[in-house]
This record gives structure tokens, C-alpha cells and sequence, in this order.
């Protein structure tokens, strides 16, 4: 939480001080300086919003799920810090993440804040709340960072002002996921605890109904545990597969239960939307389309927009058309405006995603497969799949038609040519093209389709990231990514923040030149490969 300061007493003259200390006590000097409309503490269900907002438009959404877009390529950056990311430089500059570094551990420090005034005043189901949020963001700081300053860093209170730790030590992953499970274990405590405290409209999520958080925590338990799935020994594998599934039951069962962050319109946009429209750094990758293609993808027509013309029909023999697609590697200089870009990239009031039902989804059908239940593993695949087309077609619909750059400088807003995918179009497909697929090589189907259905405009980039490392370290490398810089400088980690490099001697230490980025591989990505981790 951002610190409140008293606002300095200066008005007095001396004559009129001198009257005043010779007729106050000295327990009323000592509160003359104090402004008593500048409030000094809150409730907790007034930092939610803060926490909900930050969480989404900066840790799950925002820079580092515009860069990981081209690490993953779904994008080719082509223009400036996003073409600088697509040929690799400055991947290992401290200063590439450092916002987003700061701002995530601002949104933990405030889900602290929540937590311990909610232990102080028995407020469960806000304290809950609280602890999901810093779940989320635990998971995305080390998921993307590996060791980090935790368990001495944005701690709930200060100490005469001041930080209780001025250099944090950096823990293990090992030790952060801990973390990370216990606050989901005891979130899910707290919400089954018949606590009667709702934060109501504050909850800009699911409006203070504790059912419906409830299920997002055990929907992040399935998350986090299938990514911890090769640090199991084999002994394990079978039950935590079993926990995996068990913990799907008890989350969403239909996508308007997903975890969503919808406060946009207006001014307030979506944030993969805000850095396009203002920068135009990014065009649709051919990486991605050619895994469309190659299935008949119904996607293939619905979210790619020509530079030119405004609208795009793309069919099964080329998804080339008049704008052309960015160069896998970025081209030999930035350029914006020549390429086809993602209908994603105008989706200005699409919602930011905590955790979306396609992605449950997409995680049970891996345990299935994991526990060789082949019949489940499609079944829930294929709902999988269906889900994802579906959210791709809420994010059309939350394009803006009137973009003003598009409209300035290629002459027309965004049109679709072609209609909306259908649930019974999406099951034909899954039918018709996934299926036979699925039969030759379970897994790996899985693998890609999650990989197909995560992209978009939901902040979905930094889980999917965490993915293919996952399965890349695992000899599960099913990704086939173009970039040819990949072989000696793919990004393995992101670097540490510029703040904690620059004061904390710590993070200094393990950052060094930045290039460990390229050859360190996280705690949960280490067990098969004998790799240095952090």
C-alpha cells in the first residue's frame, strides 16, 4: 500500500504557537501536526480493487505478457523494444522487466496488507481473497524469475518507517511454491469457514461470492501442481495426477465461473490492446498460423487483420494475404504498419484472465493423460478446445471497430469477413481434424492445442510460457518455434528488476551479466535435464 503521509503544520505563527503551548497538553501537541481527513489506515476490502487491478493490468496482463507474446510466438515484435526482444536484445537487461518487476511485488505487498488485517479482524472470506492474489502473483515472480526475495520481501508492515529487510534474501523456488500452496490451502480454509465479511462491490471479480472464489483457488491448486509435475518422483506422479483431477471437480464448471478481471471500456482498456494501439509493435506470427493451418482451424479466419484492407479471408492453402507476415526472426530493421497483425491486438474490453475455464480444461485432460485414461484425456480435450474457440469469439466481439490508428492510417476499422465460430462448428473440428491427431500422439495433441487456445488478449502468454518451458525441459518440445536465435539465446528465465539489481546486493550477485537467462532452467523445469538452476 502506498504510504500516507501526515501533512506538515505550518500555518502558525510563533505569537500564536507560544498561546497554544502554554495552554494544550502535551498529548495534544503531539497530534497538532496530524491532518485528520488524511487517512492513515483502511479496511482491507478497500485495498481489493487495487490488488485485483494491479494483478491484472500488470502482473498477468501488461509488459511482461507482451513480451512473452514473442517469446512464445504468437507475435513477431517488428517494431522497437519488441523487435529488440525478437532478435534477443537487451533479453537480459535488468532494466527490460523492471517495472513489471515492481509493480508485481507492489500487488503482493498490498495482498499481505489484506491478509493481516484480515487475521487482525477475522474477515475470512477477504482474507481469502488476499491470499489467492498473492498466490497469483508469488507464482508469476518466481514461474518467470526462479529464486527470488520472498519470504524477507513486501512484507504487510514497516519498522519505523522503513522496509524490516533493506536486501532480501533470495529463496528457493522449491520454497515459493510452498508458499504458494499454502495460501491456497488456507484461502480454501477460510472460504469454507462460514465467515459472514464480503468486500461486495469492491470484489470488481465475482462481486464478494466466496463459491465462485473458491473455486478459482482450487482451479490454481490444479495449475500449480501439474507445473511442479517433473520435480515428482515417479511414485508420486499417479497421486498428484489423481489431486490434480480431484481439484478440477471442485472448480469451474462452465467459463461465466472463470477467474476474469472485466473492468474495461471506456478509458480503461484492455492492456495487450493500450500497448498495440499506442505502439503497433507487434504482427501475428507465422509460428501460430501454420499450426492452424495444419489442422483446418476455424480460428484461421477469425484473427488475422490485414494491414491494408482492414479485414482479411484466409483459407486451407495460404494465410498470406495483402499486408504479408513478419519475418520469424523480426527482419532486418523495425518497421510497423507492413505486417498482418491479431484481431487480439484490438480487443480493447477484453477481459484479463486470473485463470481461465479453457485452461482448467486443458490441465485435466493432461492429467488424464498422465494417468492413462486416454477416453477422459479427449473428452475433456475436446471441451477444452470448445471453450477456447468460444473465448476467441468473446474477443472479437470486444474489438474496436474504430480504432483510431487503424482508421488513420490504413483507412478503415476492423471488419470480419467471415461468421462466428459456432460450439457445434468448434465440436465438427475437434471431430473432424483434432481427433485423429489425438490418436496418433495424446500428449503432444494436448500440448499444442493448449498452446493454440492460450493465445489471445487474456494474459494468458505468461502461463503458457511457463508451459513450454515446462514440456521443453522435459523432452516434450512439441512447439516447433522459428526463431533461428533460439538455439543458443532462448529465454529460459527473465532477468531480475532493475531496482533489486541495482540496491540489493543479493540479487546482484545472482544476476551477474544477465546471461544465465539463456542456461538456467527453473527448479520445476530442472529434473530431467541436469541443468544449472538458480
Amino acid at each position: 500500500m502506498k504510504s500516507i503521509l501526515n501533512i506538515s503544520f505550518v500555518a502558525l505563527s510563533a505569537l500564536t504557537l507560544l498561546a497554544i503551548t502554554g495552554s494544550c497538553s502535551d498529548s495534544y501537541m503531539d497530534k497538532i501536526n496530524e491532518n485528520s481527513d488524511n487517512t492513515t489506515d483502511v479496511p482491507a476490502k478497500f485495498l481489493l480493487p487495487d490488488v485485483l487491478t494491479s494483478t491484472a493490468v500488470h502482473t498477468v496482463g501488461g509488459d511482461m505478457d507482451t513480451y512473452i507474446a514473442s517469446y512464445n510466438e504468437y507475435e513477431v515484435g517488428v517494431g522497437n523494444q519488441l523487435w529488440q526482444a525478437q532478435k534477443r536484445i537487451a533479453t537480459s537487461s535488468a532494466s527490460t522487466f523492471g517495472d513489471s518487476w515492481d509493480l508485481a511485488y507492489e500487488a503482493l505487498k498490498n495482498a499481505h496488507i489484506i491478509i493481516s488485517k484480515c487475521t487482525d479482524s477475522g474477515d475470512l472470506n477477504t482474507k481469502g481473497m488476499g491470499e489467492v492474489m498473492a498466490a497469483v502473483n508469488s507464482a508469476v515472480l518466481t514461474d518467470n524469475f526462479g529464486d527470488i526475495p520472498f519470504s524477507q520481501a513486501a512484507l504487510s508492515s514497516l519498522v519505523d518507517g522503513l522496509p524490516q529487510y533493506t536486501n532480501p534474501k533470495l529463496d528457493t523456488q522449491a520454497s515459493v511454491y510452498d508458499s504458494i500452496m499454502n495460501y491456497l490451502d488456507t484461502a480454501i480454509k477460510d472460504f469454507n469457514a462460514g465467515s459472514s465479511d464480503t468486500p461486495g462491490s469492491y470484489d470488481y471479480m465475482y462481486g464478494g461470492d466466496t463459491s465462485k472464489w473458491l473455486k478459482l483457488a482450487y482451479g490454481l491448486k490444479a495449475r500449480y501442481t501439474m507445473r511442479l509435475y517433473d520435480t515428482y518422483s515417479a511414485t508420486e506422479k499417479t497421486t498428484k495426477m489423481q489431486e490434480v483431477l480431484a481439484d478440477v471437480a471442485k472448480s469451474f464448471t462452465l467459463a461465466s465461473e472463470q477467474g476474469a478481471y472485466n473492468v474495461y471500456g471506456s478509458t480503461n482498456w484492455n492492456p495487450y490492446y493500450d500497448f498495440f494501439i499506442s505502439r503497433a509493435y507487434l504482427g501475428i506470427s507465422p509460428t501460430y498460423l501454420a499450426k492452424l493451418k495444419e489442422r483446418k482451424d476455424p480460428r484461421l479466419n477469425r484473427i488475422v487483420v490485414d494491414m491494408y484492407d482492414g479485414d482479411v479471408q484466409l483459407d486451407s492453402t495460404t494465410y498470406t494475404t495483402g499486408g504479408g507476415l513478419a519475418p520469424i526472426d523480426g527482419g532486418s530493421s523495425d518497421q510497423t504498419g507492413l505486417y498482418n497483425t491479431s484481431i487480439y491486438s484490438y480487443a480493447a474490453s477484453a477481459p484479463t484472465f486470473y485463470m481461465s475455464y479453457h485452461e482448467l480444461m486443458f490441465v485435466a485432460a493432461e492429467a488424464y493423460e498422465r494417468l492413462g485414461d486416454l477416453d477422459n484425456a479427449k473428452a475433456t480435450l475436446k471441451k477444452a478446445v470448445v471453450a477456447a474457440i468460444a473465448n476467441t469469439e468473446v474477443s472479437v466481439t470486444n474489438v474496436d471497430n474504430s480504432a483510431e490508428e487503424l482508421s488513420n492510417d490504413w483507412g478503415e476499422g476492423v471488419t470480419m469477413t467471415t461468421s462466428a465460430v459456432t460450439n457445434s462448428e468448434a465440436e465438427a473440428y475437434f471431430d473432424d481434424h483434432v481427433d485423429s491427431l489425438f490418436t496418433v500422439n495424446p500428449l503432444k495433441e494436448i500440448v499444442l492445442q493448449k498452446y493454440l487456445g492460450m493465445f489471445g488478449c487474456n494474459g494468458e502468454g505468461v502461463e503458457e510460457y511457463a508451459d513450454i518451458r515446462r514440456h521443453k525441459a522435459a523432452n516434450e518440445d512439441y512447439f516447433d518455434l522459428g526463431n533461428p536465435l533460439n538455439s543458443s539465446e532462448y529465454p529460459w528465465e527473465l532477468p531480475y528488476g532493475l531496482s533489486a539489481v541495482t540496491a540489493n546486493p543479493n540479487v546482484s550477485s545472482a544476476y551477474g551479466d544477465g546471461q544465465y537467462v539463456y542456461t538456467n532452467y527453473l527448479w520445476w523445469a530442472n529434473a530431467k535435464t541436469g541443468k544449472a538452476s538458480n
